[in-house]
């Protein structure tokens, strides 16, 4: 069968189409979640029963909107249509620079600050005992 979509954007542009109904179920099975604990601790269970059916309802519907579970082939479907052109790109460039992580760090007031400090102090004794080898960074008495 022939591919319904012929790039990622195209698939995936159909596949963001459908957020707002996912959030919608996502929201109607959180609704019924919060319900059923009501019914539940006022032991109400008949009502109780009815919610835990309407949230999983709300939670099936969603599922077969993200997956696009309607198409009756997987080339049909905007979900695993994004994967396949995704993977046929090989994906997208991205390089990580030191610029770009500085850049991160204050446009967002420093946070995860603590992450960084604390791989880098992990590294640090990983590798405390190996011998350095790295000239423009060794201790000075070393070049006396």
């Amino acid at each position: 069968m022939a591919h319904k979509y012929s790039t990622f954007d195209s698939a995936f542009a159909d596949n963001r189409n459908q957020f707002a109904m996912i959030k919608t179920n996502r929201t109607n099975a959180y609704d019924a979640a919060a319900a059923l604990w009501v019914h539940a601790t006022a032991s109400e269970w008949q009502d109780a029963f009815w919610d835990t059916k309407l949230a999983i309802q709300a939670l099936a519907a969603a599922v077969y909107l993200i997956i696009d579970c309607g198409e009756a082939a997987w080339d049909q479907s905007h979900y695993y249509e994004s994967f396949y052109w995704a993977a046929q790109s090989g994906g997208l460039e991205y390089e990580l620079t030191w610029q770009k992580i500085v850049a991160c760090w204050a446009k967002d007031d420093f946070e995860g600050r603590f992450w960084t400090i604390a791989f880098i102090d992990r590294m640090r004794q990983l590798i405390w005992d190996e011998p350095f080898k790295i000239a423009w960074a060794s201790r000075p008495q070393e070049y006396i």
